[in-house]
């Protein structure tokens, strides 16, 4: 939604807009969440599965960022 809504504002003066859902993508971000009511060793443990889980499909932040790029560049694109 966001996404519609900034590019209605900005066609006007030639600016186009795409959003961008990568999905999960492995980050820090699992080895730091908080889990609300958790013990720390269930706080523990829930971390360890979401890391392993966002491990197991195999996307980094570098590889999105190459996917991003490639996609971009192959529409005619623009980065400035």
């Amino acid at each position: 939604m966001l996404a519609q809504c900034l590019e209605g504002e900005l066609r006007p003066a030639g600016i186009g807009v795409s959003a961008i859902c990568p999905g999960v993508v492995h980050t820090n971000i699992t080895n730091t969440t908080r889990f609300a009511g958790a013990t720390p060793e269930q706080e523990r443990a829930r971390r360890e599965q979401a890391s392993m889980a966002y491990r197991r499909r195999g996307y980094g932040p570098d590889r999105v960022a190459k996917a991003v790029v490639k996609a971009c560049g192959t529409t005619g694109w623009s980065f400035r």
